[in-house]
């Protein structure tokens, strides 16, 4: 299995990304349009403060409630101490991610493959490709994937 990096532009990655979300009837592409939808909020709210959020106040977040959402049933129906853990470990990472990449730029380039019908399909990066939105990058290094 071989790979290729190159340069996209951000903007073309997120458009697809969105109409894909958009078109699919597909549960793991709704979940791609609810991510698209709340994570900038996150984010916003990410950059807009020096220190990390309490779990009081991540808890205020439909980020956190789309996170909850993801878990395996029996940590989220209650949602359990160790859910919470989890959920709570996975916003941190992203607000420190976000302080990360605004003070040393991206350290790994973001990965797709594309499928049996030449679709590319993101399997890494996600939130990185949004961090680099929100921080006014134009392109971003992908490590593209045989199938």
């Amino acid at each position: 299995m071989g790979y290729e990096i190159k340069d996209m532009r951000i903007n073309d990655l997120l458009d697809h990304r969105r109409r894909m979300a958009r078109n699919s009837k597909r549960e793991s592409c709704r979940n791609l349009a609810r991510f698209l939808d709340i994570f900038p909020v996150f984010l916003k709210a990410s950059a807009e403060r020096e220190e990390p959020f309490t779990r009081e106040e991540l808890r205020k977040f439909e980020y956190y409630d789309y996170l909850v959402s993801r878990l395996h049933p029996k940590h989220r129906d209650p949602i359990t101490k160790r859910g919470e853990r989890h959920v709570c470990k996975i916003m941190l990472d992203g607000f420190y991610l976000y302080r990360d990449i605004k003070k040393n730029g991206l350290k790994n380039p973001l990965q797709m493959y594309q499928t049996e019908r030449g679709i590319p399909r993101m399997s890494r990066g996600g939130r990185r490709l949004m961090i680099l939105d929100m921080l006014g990058y134009k392109t971003v290094p992908v490590m593209m994937h045989d199938s």
